[in-house]
């Protein structure tokens, strides 16, 4: 089919491609008649709650009978906004909340979802609405997927650099918040020595190693290679201490698949201190322990 004909094809059958553009991306419609408690909905929403063969596109189906036994995972607000607009104390004709959808298949769906109010009784209350579902499981997933390490599955350096931005500095050094740079000791001869599968799990375990020993509002990311960044709050310089050598006791007495060793350089986080100069003090600092003597720490 050459270019013309393709486009006389999509004018001929617009109505088509639209639907299924919408199937692809996941959006779904539905018309709600709150009087007598039914909602209207399109092929595509019956294919996200997993009710083909037993929903039919445009029947009338009893939302709190059938529907709403199946939604969980909304939020305080979104519920008291929906209970709100729906019982006519609030009227905003047009908001957004996002639930969960858990299907009779086992798998669980994630919507965001678009509400409109089209008429009202003479009390405000609803009479019917519409509302676009919006299936967001594949990008809340892209997410998550963009947040972690997929070696160490614990948080990477565009998670820190997120957070960081969000308000990670804090107060002055006696209450203040930590930053460890954490280094594997000869992780290249590992890799030289041993191959990098065992390299991989020496780094898999280090990283276990850290988390099973940090407290728990402290906050582990993979910096890259074989750098780990802890975060801490509340530490004093004797807290400091205590943690850090805790963390490099347990780092040494594991065995396998190899005997691991740490260095921590360790410097304290402000007001004034961007990420990247924290990260290059702390840099530092690990440097000067693993020049002279590894396995063990710096804190400026």
């Amino acid at each position: 089919m050459n270019q013309q004909d393709y486009l006389k094809y999509i004018d001929e059958h617009e109505e088509d491609f639209f639907h299924l553009i919408l199937k692809k991306a996941g959006i779904s419609t539905w018309l709600r008649n709150n009087l007598n408690d039914l909602v209207r909905l399109d092929e595509t929403m019956i294919c996200l709650w997993g009710m083909e063969g037993q929903w039919m596109p445009g029947q009338w189906i009893p939302f709190n009978e059938k529907m709403l036994p199946m939604i969980s995972g909304m939020s305080t607000a979104d519920q008291n906004k929906y209970k709100g607009v729906v019982e006519g104390r609030d009227q905003d004709d047009f908001f957004i909340i996002q639930h969960q959808v858990n299907r009779p298949d086992g798998l669980v769906k994630k919507c965001e979802v678009r509400i409109e109010v089209h008429s009202r009784d003479k009390n405000g209350v609803p009479l019917t609405m519409s509302g676009v579902n919006i299936d967001t499981t594949g990008l809340i997933a892209l997410e998550q997927d963009a947040y972690f390490d997929q070696l160490t599955k614990i948080h990477n350096r565009i998670k820190l650099y997120e957070d960081y931005a969000q308000g990670i500095p804090v107060s002055p050094e006696q209450n203040g918040r930590l930053l460890l740079l954490l280094g594997l000791d000869y992780c290249k001869e590992i890799n030289e020595s041993k191959g990098h599968d065992v390299g991989d799990l020496a780094l898999r375990a280090f990283a276990k190693s850290i988390f099973s020993n940090i407290r728990d509002n402290d906050e582990l990311f993979r910096l890259g290679g074989d750098e780990f960044v802890v975060i801490t709050s509340n530490v004093s310089r004797t807290i400091a201490y205590r943690l850090i050598e805790r963390i490099l006791l347990h780092i040494s007495q594991v065995q396998r698949p190899v005997r691991l060793s740490g260095s921590i350089g360790a410097v304290y986080l402000t007001e004034n201190v961007s990420l990247a100069d924290a990260l290059s003090l702390a840099e530092n600092e690990l440097n000067k322990v693993k020049n002279s003597d590894r396995g063990t720490y710096s804190l400026l």
